[in-house]
Protein backbone atom coordinates (compact mmCIF):
# COMPACT_ATOMS: atom_id res chain seq x y z
CA UNK A 1 0.00 0.00 0.00
CA UNK A 2 1.42 3.38 -0.86
CA UNK A 3 1.06 6.78 1.22
CA UNK A 4 -0.33 9.34 -0.67
CA UNK A 5 2.29 12.48 0.40
CA UNK A 6 -1.21 15.12 0.00
CA UNK A 7 -3.24 13.34 2.33
CA UNK A 8 -0.25 12.70 4.53
CA UNK A 9 0.61 16.62 4.43
CA UNK A 10 -2.88 17.69 5.00
CA UNK A 11 -3.04 15.64 7.40
CA UNK A 12 0.10 16.78 9.41
CA UNK A 13 -1.01 20.30 8.93
CA UNK A 14 -4.36 19.81 10.83
CA UNK A 15 -2.64 17.90 13.93
CA UNK A 16 -0.22 21.06 13.69
CA UNK A 17 -2.80 23.47 13.75
CA UNK A 18 -4.85 22.46 16.26
CA UNK A 19 -2.74 21.21 18.48
CA UNK A 20 -1.01 24.57 18.59
CA UNK A 21 -4.21 26.32 19.20
CA UNK A 22 -5.37 23.73 22.12
CA UNK A 23 -1.77 24.91 23.47
CA UNK A 24 -2.67 28.33 23.42
CA UNK A 25 -6.06 27.90 24.77
CA UNK A 26 -4.10 26.16 27.68
CA UNK A 27 -1.62 28.97 28.00
CA UNK A 28 -4.47 31.56 28.41
CA UNK A 29 -6.61 29.33 30.29
CA UNK A 30 -3.83 28.48 33.05
CA UNK A 31 -1.38 31.45 32.89
CA UNK A 32 -3.93 34.06 31.95
CA UNK A 33 -3.08 36.81 29.00
CA UNK A 34 0.91 36.82 29.51
CA UNK A 35 3.38 39.65 28.97
CA UNK A 36 6.25 38.16 28.65
CA UNK A 37 7.38 35.07 26.32
CA UNK A 38 5.95 31.66 26.65
CA UNK A 39 6.91 28.27 25.69
CA UNK A 40 5.60 28.36 22.38
CA UNK A 41 6.54 31.34 21.50
CA UNK A 42 10.80 30.33 22.33
CA UNK A 43 10.03 27.37 20.37
CA UNK A 44 7.56 28.09 17.46
CA UNK A 45 9.06 30.70 15.03
CA UNK A 46 6.85 33.47 14.40
CA UNK A 47 4.64 32.47 17.03
CA UNK A 48 3.54 35.88 18.98
CA UNK A 49 1.79 35.10 22.19
CA UNK A 50 -2.03 35.96 22.32
CA UNK A 51 -2.13 39.45 23.57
Amino acid sequence: MRLDARAFALTCGLVWGMGLRVLTWRIIALDGITTGPTFLSSTCRGYDHPS
